[in-house]
């Protein structure tokens, strides 16, 4: 994984990241924790899957392994979800994927953009 941007807009930092390739179910850290009272605000998740043959439920997850959100990438398939009203993450939780099913050979990948807030400014 990589952190593509991190740029202050305020006092809001945006973020993104992209998975390299997933073909087992185990869950991979895509943003890692942000710290003490900050939060993530998802705005938009693009998956792409490279299975010729098969397709998997592609799951968002929070550090605790919630299901944020999830969606069907068919083989040689995948999908992109931009969120008018962001998915907040609870404080100080990673953001995960992960593929429902094991994808044998060429795998999915996952992209997330995300805004670090801090829920209480006072």
């Amino acid at each position: 994984m990589q952190e593509i941007e991190n740029r202050l807009f305020g006092s809001l930092y945006a973020t993104s990241a992209c998975s390299n390739e997933i073909n087992d179910t185990t869950a991979v850290e895509l943003l890692a924790a942000p710290g003490t009272n900050i939060r993530y605000l998802i705005t938009d998740v693009m998956v792409t899957n490279s299975n010729t043959s098969s397709g998997s439920l592609i799951q968002i997850l929070d550090g605790d392994n919630n299901v944020l959100w999830q969606g069907y990438a068919a083989a040689e398939s995948g999908w992109s979800k931009n969120f008018r009203k962001p998915i907040v993450v609870t404080s100080n939780k990673s953001v995960k994927g992960k593929c429902g099913s094991t994808l044998a050979t060429d795998g999915a990948y996952i992209c997330i953009a995300a805004i670090k807030d801090i829920p209480d400014r006072s």
